[in-house]
């Protein structure tokens, strides 16, 4: 009676091993998530500052007023976006960064602020993902853009860049930026990623720009058509760009004058592993 019952326990110690095994090689398809990114322009850093604050209300005719940042951070939160890029964050950059901590941790957030060596025009990424690396280019962009590499929860990388071009009023310089930003987006093209920012231009109506960032090898978001406020993914995210609920008009009125993109991307699972 004690070796059938010892076998009976060494059957039962097989399955469950078998079970384990199964359950770790089908665990890459398990994996699947998917991540809302919002790219925003504020317009001169929210008029955090007097200075900028002068030129936003100027520039819209008095649309944009005062101080605008805890109305900026009440849409962001209404968003709840997983990646979120920055555009003008304009004094951001002063007394150690104040104001990019301060978003960051009423965000419940990571960023990393890249700051302009040509203009005040700063771009900044935030995320809910741990971000394992991240540059800025401060000198090849007349306003700025950045590199960040975040980790998925199953860990793999997922690369983000962050942009704002030059306008177009200044072709050959916006091109070369544009061009630039390709470049370094290109050899991720067929990793897991984004590229998101103020474009300043429309995809399809401006050829040369279009043609441009099309050579990166990523794909713009369907749902963006002319938009200049852009979001591209890489090749294995095409075709996995859902739309995101409307910010309700109310929220979103006078706290800039762009309205913020956003995106939900479908990351596909993790290939199986290979237990053969």
């Amino acid at each position: 009676m004690r070796q059938i019952r010892i076998r009976k326990d060494l059957e039962i110690v097989r399955t469950l091993v078998f079970l384990l095994l199964i359950s770790l090689c089908l665990s890459g398809s398990a994996s699947a998530m998917k991540l809302k990114v919002m790219t925003y322009n504020i317009l001169y850093g929210a008029g955090v500052e007097p200075s900028d604050r002068e030129v936003s209300e100027s520039s819209t005719n008095g649309k944009c007023m005062g101080d605008r940042l805890d109305r900026v951070i009440k849409v962001i939160k209404h968003v709840d976006p997983d990646v979120l890029g920055i555009e003008e964050a304009n004094s951001w950059n002063k007394n150690d960064q104040a104001i990019a901590k301060k978003v960051a941790s009423e965000l419940g957030m990571n960023y990393y602020l890249a700051v302009s060596g040509r203009s005040g025009f700063h771009v900044a990424v935030y995320s809910k993902l741990p971000i394992a690396s991240a540059k800025g280019f401060p000198d090849e962009f007349t306003r700025s853009a950045l590199q960040a590499e975040l980790t998925l929860p199953d860990g793999r990388p997922f690369h983000v860049f962050v942009q704002h071009f030059n306008l177009r009023r200044n072709p050959e310089g916006q091109l070369e930026e544009i061009r630039c930003l390709a470049s370094k987006m290109r050899p991720y093209a067929f990793d897991l990623g984004v590229m998101m920012g103020d474009a300043n231009f429309s995809y399809g109506k401006h050829e040369s720009q279009s043609k441009a960032l099309k050579a990166s090898g990523f794909v713009i978001a369907p749902q963006i058509g002319l938009l200049i406020d852009q979001i591209w993914t890489t090749r294995p995210l095409e075709g996995r760009v859902l739309d995101s609920p409307k910010i309700p008009t109310e929220l979103i009125d006078g706290t800039s004058d762009h309205m913020p993109t956003v995106v939900i991307v479908d990351i596909p699972p993790a290939k199986a592993s290979n237990c053969n």
